[in-house]
């Protein structure tokens, strides 16, 4: 049929069984009812198209509409929502739709194509088999609550900007949520004024090509309920769940939650952007493999924890940071770090389970700190970085755990394997005390620091920035042993195997800055038979008069006294004790205390 224009009026039923083409600019118009009887085209040549009451097949899946308005508009209510039509395709400038189907029945058996500049949806229930939106400007959903996308294990793709003014929820699971369903979902872009999205994929997989949400037009409740690849880039909303997923979920760009967090769990995920949230942390339960790749740095409001039974991959210079809340990697994988990575929990605390970082550093930053995976169970062969956030925290090493120090337990320090090329507890600018309360075992160079001094002293100098030794340490393998503060407490011995071991400052010329104080009778410092220098950068003295001894045994090392030695001669001279001969070197000044010993000291008091 072609004519100029076509109107129906309500009340009755149009019954289509042929194409119809209009050429006047009045286009087409229906009133009242109309069933499709035939696979038909409607053309209205650039003219618009109103569809004013129900569109339906005659039978049953059987027929397909086709309305090309061209540069006109299209309008429809609810389209097959009592007998489903085979398949529908609209064009037009603009299309506004009501519908298709209803919330228990398909109302497009087959395909559903809609393409236009914009595209309104402003019901609530859109239920077909494959659906494709393509718009060139915006994809409008503008119902009054709620809108589902609903297909039977068929594609649903948004191609277009969509703009939310309701919360939406895309079902391609077969629409009853039993993870059975196997059609993919694609949106482009999507900006939502705070409104949620609801996406269920089955075993289908989802696509996030473009951005979700902005700084200034954030979306709600991004939650991914059911998929299997799931794939996004940049996200920003109020908060990200995914319940479920048996692929891999990629998130290629960054992310940004701005009321919520984020909690995923799933098989495997890849992160390769930013993080920031705010008003929440980030939760990951994964059964497969977690990728941190080198761009996903996080700054989180609230905690970071990794959970689940698969592993764990870092990479390049990865830094976690959360606003004094916890990092904890607990999952029963082991984490494999691949390039340097910090992690820093302010006030909060980091605790690791099984942990290999390599070849690279590794840097922990929390006011606690907890090794959970039992002996060995933290390895690495570059340098391992141990320090609170709070420079002037207390540290407690080898005492009980729960107390208010940064507690390094016995049990902590066993975690730490042998090989390490370093090992620094304490931070750079420390002023608190750190406490070695019970006999430790280090097996790596490890350097204990407090390096500042505070304002409160006594007759020996500062009360914190410092290290008081109650239990022995003992560097065995290739450790040496660092002690550095402005003062220190031996009341226990220090040994290692044929490695240096020095106390007090770090510069030898600062030497007179800091003093070794010996609190019990005789302090025993030795490096063993072989090679291995004690340098003392700081002046030597006991606490009290004439009882307290220093022996030294540097085997074929030196000794090194860079400060006064016995400044408040509160030690016997006689008892500074070798085993052998020896000199002890940094001054050009020599005197000789006993026949076993020449001394050359920076100052010497007897």
């Amino acid at each position: 049929m072609q004519a100029a224009s076509l109107t129906t009026t309500g009340g009755g039923t149009t019954q289509l069984e042929g194409n119809i083409i209009t050429t006047g600019t009045e286009g087409q118009s229906y009133g009242d009812k109309v069933l499709i009887g035939n696979n038909l085209t409607l053309n209205s040549n650039n003219a618009n198209v109103n569809f004013e009451d129900t569109v339906d097949s005659q039978s049953s899946s059987t027929n397909t509409l086709g309305v090309d308005a061209g540069e006109g508009n299209i309008e429809a209510t609810i389209i097959g929502g009592e007998t489903a039509l085979r398949g529908l395709e609209l064009r037009a400038n603009e299309i506004a739709i009501v519908g298709i189907g209803n919330s228990g029945t398909e109302g497009v058996s087959g395909n559903t194509q809609l393409t236009a500049e914009e595209i309104n949806f402003t019901g609530a229930t859109y239920n077909a088999n494959q659906q494709t939106y393509t718009a060139s400007h915006l994809i409008n959903v503008n119902s009054i609550g709620l809108t589902s996308f609903t297909s039977s294990n068929d594609d649903i793709s948004f191609e277009g900007n969509v703009n939310l003014a309701q919360n939406i929820k895309v079902d391609t699971d077969s629409g009853d949520d039993t993870d059975s369903g196997n059609g993919n979902i694609h949106f482009q872009t999507i900006t939502g004024a705070g409104k949620n999205i609801e996406l269920l994929a089955g075993m289908g997989n989802i696509n996030l090509d473009g951005v979700v949400g902005s700084s200034e037009n954030p979306v709600g409740n991004l939650t991914i309920t059911s998929g299997n690849d799931v794939t996004a880039a940049d996200i920003t909303a109020a908060s990200i769940t995914q319940n479920s997923g048996t692929g891999i979920t990629s998130f290629n760009g960054s992310v940004e939650t701005s009321a919520g967090g984020i909690n995923l769990t799933g098989n495997s995920f890849n992160l390769q952007g930013t993080i920031n949230t705010t008003g929440g942390g980030l939760t990951i339960k994964n059964s497969g493999q977690l990728t941190l790749n080198s761009g996903a740095d996080m700054n989180l409001e609230g905690a970071f924890v990794q959970q689940g039974t698969g592993t764990v991959s870092t990479g390049a210079n990865i830094e976690i940071t959360t606003e004094n809340a916890a990092i904890t990697f607990k999952g029963s994988g082991t984490v494999t770090q691949t390039e340097e990575i910090t992690l820093n929990a302010g006030n909060g605390t980091i605790s690791l389970k099984s942990w290999n970082a390599g070849n690279n550093p590794l840097n922990l930053v929390a006011d606690e700190m907890d090794f959970l995976g039992g002996d060995n169970s933290v390895v690495g062969q570059n340098s391992l970085t141990l320090k609170p956030a709070t420079p002037d925290l207390d540290i407690a090493i080898a005492g009980a755990e729960g107390t208010a120090a940064l507690d390094l337990t016995t049990n902590d320090l066993n975690a730490l394997a042998n090989g390490f090329n370093q090992i620094t507890i304490g931070h750079a600018q420390g002023t608190g005390a750190i406490t070695i309360e019970n006999s430790v075992e280090f097996k790596d160079p490890v350097t204990i620091q407090s390096p500042i001094a505070s304002d409160a002293t006594d007759e020996f100098g500062p009360i914190k920035g410092s290290i008081t030794v109650e239990g022995n340490i003992q560097g065995s393998d290739d450790a040496s042993i660092d002690l550095v503060a402005p003062r220190i407490n031996l009341n226990a011995d220090i040994t290692t195997a044929n490695k240096n071991i020095t106390l007090g400052e770090t510069d030898p010329l600062a030497a007179e800055s800091a003093n070794v104080l010996l609190g019990i009778s005789e302090v025993s410092i030795s490096t063993g038979l072989g090679s291995g220098d004690i340098t003392f950068n700081a002046n030597v003295n006991g606490v009290d008069d004439n009882k307290h001894g220093l022996q030294v045994q540097p085997g074929t090392g030196q000794v090194l006294f860079n400060g006064e030695y016995n400044w408040m001669q509160l030690i016997t001279s006689q008892r500074l004790i070798l085993p052998q001969p020896k000199e002890i070197l940094i001054s050009p000044v020599q005197q000789v205390i006993s026949i076993a010993v020449t001394v050359r000291l920076q100052q010497l008091r007897v």
